[in-house]
């Protein structure tokens, strides 16, 4: 292996698009390093190419130190080719419509709702899709802002819509579409508004960037008061079914993203679970009760790749780790995952295996109770099971 960029050999060498090497001198600029990710197939093995070589063959490539490498990763990524070797095996799972309907709008976000779902469109319209009346209609409109791209979290009888800049959010009445409750909290930079519904119909709200409460939602003031380290930028939430551990997503300075946890049931601060530099508000979700798995393997933001690592919050240990699974995610006995590049994978996680892939499957949201999904393909909405 021979190092072509001008630099000694640094660590392991990577190989990358010999057209990349121009722009590693020191004025080097997002755009001169603009690149695929391109999988090799070989396990989670990737190279870097320029947008002329994306289909050029793979012996068209040259050899660079780790830190050009690094440098070339964080340039202005075109996105992905491909994607890692992942463990298969075959199953006789399938996708059956349970039901199809005319949609009145596009819907863009939906969240598991009663029997059915909350659902925004592109008119930024609340939609409540109900599945057993066949229907869906709509309940109140709002206006985000230009930079405000919303959010929805839901628990009957409410829906919260917060936007991104985190500084406040919607609680709208799911039945008659009327504002409940407005709540906001200081501004936090690229912090989500952290917003989590108790399966009791509680509360947990950011009020500041270092400080969550717990509250009824017509009560003026907190059950109680849930702090996190004071550089901890708090961003979304996520709360385990039977409510007993919340998972959060933050950064600390400089921009370093850490998940916390934090055990509801006791009275101690939160515990740092994983950090990953210049990345955070990546997908969660719950395996069981304690059992939390976290999107991304690495370290550095522009070198994640997709996969999961699981940790078991009461013994504190991380338990494994999957190659393969991109987010959203949900998890319902197999761990679901929705990709808009690979579409819809199904994955038996106490293996580490994909047992099942649609490429042209794209759901909205998962329904657990009804254990159904809810995707909208050429204007119907359509609801699915997975036999």
């Amino acid at each position: 292996m021979k190092i072509q960029c001008n630099h000694t050999e640094q660590g392991s060498g990577r190989q990358v698009c010999a057209h990349l090497l121009h722009g590693l001198d020191d004025s080097w600029s997002v755009e001169q390093l603009s690149h695929f990710r391109r999988f090799t197939g070989k396990g989670l093995d990737y190279v870097f190419t320029c947008p002329a070589c994306r289909e050029q063959p793979l012996s068209e490539l040259c050899w660079v130190c780790g830190e050009c490498f690094v440098n070339i990763a964080h340039g202005s990524r075109l996105g992905d080719l491909g994607q890692p070797e992942v463990a298969e095996r075959p199953s006789n799972l399938q996708l059956q419509q349970v039901d199809r309907w005319p949609a009145e709008s596009r819907l863009v976000q939906a969240v598991p709702f009663g029997k059915g779902w909350a659902a925004l469109n592109q008119r930024n319209e609340l939609v409540i899709v109900e599945a057993g009346r066949r229907r869906a209609h709509p309940l109140s409109k709002w206006e985000p802002g230009a930079d405000e791209g919303p959010r929805l979290e839901a628990a009957e009888p409410l829906v919260g819509l917060s936007v991104s800049s985190g500084e406040r959010c919607l609680l709208v009445d799911g039945s008659s579409g009327q504002l409940n409750r407005t709540l906001r909290r200081e501004a936090s930079p690229g912090c989500l508004f952290p917003l989590a519904f108790t399966p009791q119909g509680q509360l947990i709200h950011g009020t500041q960037p270092n400080r969550l409460e717990l509250s009824e939602p017509g009560a003026s003031g907190p059950l109680k008061i849930l702090r996190t380290p004071k550089d901890y930028h708090q961003s979304s939430l996520s709360l385990s079914p039977s409510g007993h551990w919340l998972a959060m997503n933050g950064w600390i300075w400089q921009s370093m993203g850490e998940v916390r946890v934090l055990n509801l049931s006791e009275d101690g601060p939160s515990r740092p679970l994983c950090q990953r530099d210049g990345f955070w508000d990546g997908p969660l979700v719950w395996l069981s009760p304690s059992r939390l798995a976290v999107f991304g393997l690495g370290q550095i933001d522009v070198m994640l790749l997709p996969g999961v690592r699981i940790f078991d919050l009461d013994s504190q240990q991380e338990l494994a780790s999957i190659a393969g699974p991109d987010g959203p995610f949900a998890f319902d006995h197999y761990l679901f995952c929705h990709s808009p590049v690979q579409g819809f994978s199904v994955w038996d996680v106490e293996t580490g295996q994909r047992v099942f892939h649609d490429p042209e499957f794209h759901p909205l949201a998962y329904h657990p109770g009804e254990k159904v999904f809810l995707s909208q393909p050429e204007g119907s909405l359509v609801i699915s099971r997975l036999l």
